[in-house]
């Protein structure tokens, strides 16, 4: 009898292999499967203990100087004839930017700024002698007047003279008249005589009348003199300010000639070029921005758009996240800066872009970026990415923000169904206080401070021996019971709608 090349055992097991192989699966064990799920709520736990938040607003933004930009333009249209700056050169208030050139010139007297110019001057010279002469003229007049005035002196000394010799011989002749109506009433001398002393005497009297018209006149003459004599002064001032004037008035034209005809453009402030807009041999106009200035006080900083929608949880203070386009920040990094100012008012949509937004100034850290090993300054326009940091919570405080806005709203609906108006509250407290006339109450208040809520919860138990429930004392005492109030209430500001009924 020959033997089996397999076992009788081995064989019958493989006769039931499609069946599959049986395997006895173990379930975790309780103890793995809580300290498992103890580690996972306390990596909850600690999550939300320890990590936060940060609010962020992603916004864009260029560099722009402090004092801004000064832009130079050219006062004329002309031609740029010299440009003596470059781009990064430093200048002084006065240096000379640019000259520029206005030709201009006609087919009969050639260069017409040239011509126009001699005529000026040549009116200029003819101003000049016709107010020396007037001056000259002026002069010899003066001198005419003051020998008119000495000569008036002279002729009023003498009939001073004149006159004093007349009122002597007046009085001579009167004395003599008087003795001739003497002896004429004493039948001394006939009335001829005494007609005779009396013309005399009249004859004096109108000489010496005489004179003082004469000294009248002359004193007259001497004022009118002495007037033409102090107005000659003014006449020379008058003379030298109308030459002034019309000399100022010739060189002013002068001047505008040259300055249509070639004009040089200087620094208006200290500072660096910061860009050039034309070469020499430009044509330019009026007004055409020729270079730009960086004042030398002045530093960057970045003015960001912010959309009205994120601007209300972004002030003063608040760090920022700088990403310059120029810079890449995956490779040189994040730079830091500061919100220094927002704008109270928003721009217009054409001003800031496609909606309404408001300038956010962020002071910066550094006015350099470190690139390969060397810092690199910032320049002016430098597009950037921004990111302001806002408030910063931990997660269970963002969590739990909901539960606290609507305790907030249930404490707020608390506090306005308990207001009241003064004159009920003073209705109450004369109801409550006659009732107390009528009525025995003892009031134990026990308070018992449980945890519901984070509020206080009063337990009071009332005594009662009056025999009316519903007498305004008790209403009261039930309702301040409620409420937690110790003894008897000091009412004010209570109104009868607020006390429950009890029954």
């Amino acid at each position: 009898m020959s033997l089996p090349l397999f076992r009788t055992e081995a064989l019958q097991a493989r006769r039931h292999s499609w069946l599959g192989e049986v395997v006895l699966d173990q379930p975790v064990s309780a103890r793995a499967l809580a300290v498992g799920v103890l580690l996972a709520c306390a990596g909850v736990v600690w999550l939300l203990a320890c990590g936060d938040y940060t609010r962020r607003t992603r916004v864009v933004g260029q560099l722009v100087p402090t004092q801004g930009l000064a832009t130079v333009v050219a006062p004329v249209s002309g031609v740029v004839a010299d440009l003596p700056v470059q781009e990064g050169q430093r200048l002084l208030p006065g240096d000379v930017l640019a000259q520029l050139v206005v030709p201009g010139a006609t087919r009969d007297v050639g260069n017409t700024r040239d011509s126009v110019e001699r005529s000026l001057l040549a009116r200029r010279e003819g101003a000049r002698s016709g107010y020396r002469a007037q001056r000259e003229r002026l002069r010899a007049q003066a001198d005419g007047l003051q020998a008119q005035a000495a000569l008036v002196g002279s002729e009023l000394g003498q009939i001073e003279a004149e006159l004093v010799t007349r009122r002597q011989q007046q009085g001579l002749a009167e004395q003599a008249l008087q003795k001739f109506r003497r002896l004429h009433a004493q039948r001394y001398v006939t009335d001829l005589q005494l007609q005779q002393q009396e013309n005399q005497t009249l004859d004096l009297q109108a000489a010496v009348q005489a004179l003082q018209r004469q000294r009248a006149a002359a004193g007259q003459r001497r004022a009118q003199l002495q007037q033409a004599l102090r107005e000659v002064p003014q006449e020379l001032a008058a003379s030298e300010a109308a030459e002034l004037r019309e000399l100022s008035a010739l060189e002013q034209e002068r001047i505008e000639l040259r300055a249509r005809g070639e004009a040089v453009v200087t620094a208006p402030i200290a500072g660096a070029v910061g860009v050039l807009f034309v070469h020499a041999g430009q044509a330019v106009q009026a007004g055409q921005p020729l270079l730009a200035l960086l004042p030398a006080s002045s530093q960057l900083e970045a003015h960001l758009a912010v959309p009205g929608a994120a601007i209300g949880f972004i002030a003063p203070g608040d760090e920022v996240r700088l990403r310059y386009a120029a810079y890449p920040h995956q490779k040189f990094g994040q730079h830091r800066g500061r919100v220094a100012r927002i704008s109270r008012n928003a721009l217009a949509a054409g001003e800031g872009g496609g909606e309404p937004t408001y300038r956010v100034v962020v002071a910066l850290e550094r006015q350099s970026v470190r690139a390969a090993g060397t810092e690199r300054p910032l320049r002016p326009g430098l597009v950037l990415e921004a990111d302001i940091l806002g408030e910063r919570r931990r997660l269970w405080e963002w969590l739990v923000e909901p539960l606290q806005t609507l305790r907030g709203q249930l404490a707020a609906a608390g506090n306005g169904r308990a207001d009241v108006s003064a004159d009920g509250g003073a209705a109450i407290e004369a109801s409550a206080h006659s009732a107390a006339a009528h009525a025995s109450m003892q009031v134990k208040t026990v308070r018992a401070m449980a945890p519901r809520r984070g509020l206080a919860v009063a337990a009071t138990s009332i005594r009662r021996r009056s025999r009316e429930p519903t007498a305004p004392w008790f209403r009261l005492a039930t309702y301040l019971g409620r409420r937690g109030e110790v003894g008897p209430p000091a009412i004010s500001g209570l109104s009868t709608r607020d006390v429950p009924c009890v029954n």
